[in-house]
């Protein structure tokens, strides 16, 4: 595994020791991996911190396939964003 990748694993591996108050602790450990690199993804575009991004994570068997969306309105537009993430 090359140093970036191993960077993004340590961080992936951190926010689920840092947030055993999330549902991803249930989980299995690949479901629980694929979460937390959902949410560093997000908090990394939007630039926010997770415990701030989670009412954009979408999970279920109707989501549509995507694992997060985020709405921007501005005055005549609306602008949608969506996220899908596996991580292996």
């Amino acid at each position: 595994m090359d140093i970036a990748k191993q960077i993004i694993d340590q961080r992936v591996r951190k926010i689920i020791d840092e947030n055993p108050d999330l549902e991803i602790v249930s989980r299995d450990d690949e479901r629980k991996l694929s979460t937390a690199f959902l949410l560093l993804g997000v908090a990394a575009y939007l630039d926010k911190d997770i415990a701030d991004i989670l009412v954009y994570i979408t999970e279920g068997g109707s989501d549509g396939g995507f694992d997060a969306a985020v709405l921007d309105v501005d005055v005549d537009t609306l602008h949608v964003t969506f996220f899908q993430a596996k991580y292996t």
